[in-house]
């Protein structure tokens, strides 16, 4: 399993993060037993074979700049892994290094739904995955995402 390094478990058993390399090899996600992939890059193209022997592909086209406002796709995101905890599925969610987007997705998923704090879900998630690196722009939308949160 070569590229098991590069897949961080971030909530067992159904949530995962990863870089584009898995996009690439279809026969080592259905190995893993992934039934959900959540792509996040902008220039990956889904993988035909790969979109066929999931429950679930889906393609967000996310640009990684510090002008690009990710939050509009915060609910879609959130759908799709929802949809995969609900069903007893297994998601990958990936950009093209799995550092920035799918990190921002996933933080972003964590406060919503865990109601966890921008500074608790970043921290989780990097301790999980220690190469994340929202770029500032990301990192901005997640505080204001946590500001709009109001939790008591």
């Amino acid at each position: 399993m070569k590229y098991f390094k590069d897949i961080s478990v971030i909530i067992d058993p159904y949530l995962y993060i990863g870089g584009d390399f898995l996009n690439r090899n279809p026969e080592y996600l259905q190995c893993l037993g992934f039934t959900h992939i959540l792509n996040v890059a902008d220039s990956i193209c889904p993988n035909e074979c790969l979109i066929y022997s999931l429950r679930q592909y889906k393609h967000i086209t996310a640009k990684d700049s510090l002008d690009y406002y990710i939050r509009h796709h915060f609910d879609e995101a959130f759908q799709v892994i929802d949809h995969a905890r609900l069903t007893n599925g297994k998601i990958l969610v990936h950009c093209k290094k799995g550092k920035s987007r799918s990190a921002t997705i996933i933080i972003a998923y964590l406060m919503s739904r865990y109601n966890w704090s921008f500074s608790y879900a970043y921290w989780f998630v990097k301790s999980r995955r220690m190469n994340i690196n929202p770029n500032d722009n990301f990192l901005r939308l997640l505080y204001e995402f946590d500001n709009e949160l109001n939790r008591c």
